[in-house]
């Protein structure tokens, strides 16, 4: 979300083609942030606050899955607001998103790091201006969120108790939380934490490259993102050797088309997220498979006018959408 008023600028240059948008999901939502302070080791952050939004009117014992969401670069402060519109509407089609709120630029280094782990994360030489050497310890706080959500689970606190822990996590990163979602899909963490599903909004995977990832996964660019050029991400998908995985790169979308920043605003981020979590953590094989996998007006290809799209499906096939200059 680095030099996010420049590219707010852009998408008004470069507006998006009409959409066909998927419906809205059917659960009203409700989000509150909560203080979760102690020392972070790893991150080096001591306290921090998580947004949570979850369904409000849903049935009594219903069950959803957990969203890990790692904010971009300049997303861990009061510009956290911003992401609400595209956290509600993730929540509506039935899951609990949870947001850490800090490392604003990166996290700080955990106090009495070794040498050679300060070497290693400030190294990169990848990113187009110096914007986040400390990105991947932003993950330490992703980990823990999803921590303190269980622990929250066992206590029985009303937005916990509706977590359905058996469908796996879902992680997703925009930007600066790239790197954080590539790490949760990686062998070692998906394991540890069940995370079965990755989403990349403009992520930049920079020292943590898409090689890392062993989950299905679903990418999105746009050709009006001058923060994280559109090669950025498609260099993690094509690391990327899993499968599934999706890649769209949309005509005039911008760096921040998951902001709630005026004409800025994308609704079919969340809603092709949440049709890609279902596929992947609630095992739907039909009307939201359709919406990721189709050929429908409202699909992750179709549903708007693309530069490149295209879906690996590993072994079985390979689709994608011609390229149109």
């Amino acid at each position: 979300m680095a030099m996010m008023m420049r590219a707010f600028a852009i998408s008004l240059v470069f507006p998006a083609a009409l959409a066909d948008l998927p419906a809205p999901g059917e659960y009203a939502v409700e989000h509150l942030t909560i203080t979760d302070a102690g020392l972070e080791p790893l991150s080096g952050v001591t306290t921090r606050d998580y947004v949570i939004t979850f369904p409000s009117n849903s049935s009594q014992g219903q069950r959803f899955p957990l969203i890990s969401y790692a904010h971009g670069a300049a997303g861990g402060r009061v510009d956290m607001l911003a992401y609400q519109h595209h956290f509600n509407d993730l929540a509506s089609y039935g899951f609990v998103v949870i947001a850490p709120k800090s490392c604003f630029m990166g996290c700080p280094a955990p106090k009495n790091a070794s040498k050679a782990l300060l070497e290693l994360s400030e190294s990169g030489g990848c990113l187009p201006w110096v914007d986040g050497p400390q990105w991947t310890r932003f993950v330490y706080e992703n980990t823990r969120a999803i921590d303190y959500a269980k622990n929250e689970t066992a206590k029985d606190s009303e937005w916990a108790a509706k977590i359905d822990w058996s469908a796996g996590v879902g992680t997703a990163g925009h930007s600066m939380g790239g790197e954080t979602s590539v790490q949760l899909a990686s062998a070692m963490l998906a394991k540890k934490y069940n995370v079965k599903a990755m989403v990349c909004e403009h992520c930049l995977a920079c020292l943590k490259t898409g090689d890392l990832i062993t989950t299905p996964a679903m990418f999105m660019t746009g050709t009006g993102d001058y923060e994280v050029f559109p090669n950025q991400v498609k260099d993690a998908y094509t690391k990327d050797t899993a499968a599934p995985k999706s890649f769209r790169n949309e005509k005039g979308r911008g760096h921040t088309e998951m902001l709630d920043l005026l004409v800025q605003y994308n609704p079919a981020v969340a809603r092709h997220a949440a049709a890609f979590y279902k596929v992947w953590l609630n095992g739907d094989r039909k009307d939201y498979y359709d919406i990721v996998y189709g050929n429908g007006s409202t699909s992750f290809c179709h549903y708007a006018d693309m530069y490149e799209c295209e879906h690996d499906m590993g072994g079985m096939y390979k689709t994608s959408v011609e390229i149109v200059v």
